[in-house]
């Protein structure tokens, strides 16, 4: 993140980084990098990895407004107030996400991870900023929360125990079901992991199917469940492991009867 309004690309010669170049695509990080005298920042280096973004580094020499048009306008007031507190408060890191354009106009979400430089006198003099691509990341959570909230609604008309859980298998939704089959309340049984609930002879093979790599999604298994007590009750359990549209593992639906 930069202070565009204080960016004078104009004075901009872009200077070669070519050992970094191959870590930075490697990896999809696009580096800017900037000087700043007087409050006046300098655009010193883009990494050629912001092809990700359809750009090349001379289009920001040419176009002293293209840096502007980069950022999502609705976003980047909002991040740069952040970037600004953190200047003020004189910290050496900030980190924020917010959404870009591409060069075809289409939107992508980044991580911004930006390293703050001062001389000795606390001025600011340097600014180096990593965007890294989230926009699959972020896809398949709002794909997940659109998913949760459909299925809620039908969850908590069903007479079977049934729960939601995120990919890392804690309890995100429970139907009134499913807290009185355990007999505890959804407050006290939320981001818990349902996996400990399996009484422990039985979770291998409830880890096994999670963590298989195969697309088999739905299973039928007969397990034994503790309650609030730490009673065991032996149960049916099907298991329908949720992927996004790009096939990534967000997430495990159960019921239980």
């Amino acid at each position: 993140m930069v202070n565009i309004s204080n960016l004078d690309s104009q004075k901009s010669n872009l200077t070669k980084y070519p050992y970094i170049e191959s870590i930075l695509g490697k990896f999809g990080l696009v580096l800017f990098i900037f000087s700043i005298k007087k409050g006046t920042y300098t655009l010193e280096y883009i990494s050629e990895s912001i092809h990700i973004f359809g750009y090349e580094p001379k289009d920001f020499i040419k176009d002293k407004n293209l840096l502007t048009s980069l950022f999502y306008s609705k976003d980047y007031s909002s991040a740069k107030a952040k970037l600004d507190m953190a200047i003020s408060k004189k910290q050496n890191l900030f980190q924020s996400e917010y959404r870009v354009y591409t060069k075809d106009h289409k939107i992508r979400w980044v991580h911004d991870e930006t390293h703050l430089i001062y001389n000795s006198d606390g001025q600011l003099i340097r600014n180096e900023t990593i965007l890294r691509d989230i926009t699959r990341e972020k896809e398949q959570l709002f794909e997940f929360q659109d998913l949760s909230n459909m299925n809620q609604n039908i969850l908590e008309l069903m007479n079977e125990a049934s729960a939601i859980t995120n990919k890392d298998y804690k309890l995100i939704f429970i139907n009134p079901a499913f807290s009185k089959l355990i007999g505890s309340n959804s407050i006290n049984l939320l981001n818990k992991n349902f996996v400990s609930l399996i009484v422990p002879e039985c979770r291998n093979l409830i880890d096994h199917f999670l963590k298989s790599p195969d697309r088999v999604q739905l299973k039928n298994l007969e397990t034994k469940i503790f309650n609030s007590k730490q009673e065991r009750k032996d149960i049916n359990i099907s298991i329908l492991k949720l992927h996004s549209h790009l096939h990534e593992f967000i997430g495990v639906f159960l019921v239980i009867n």
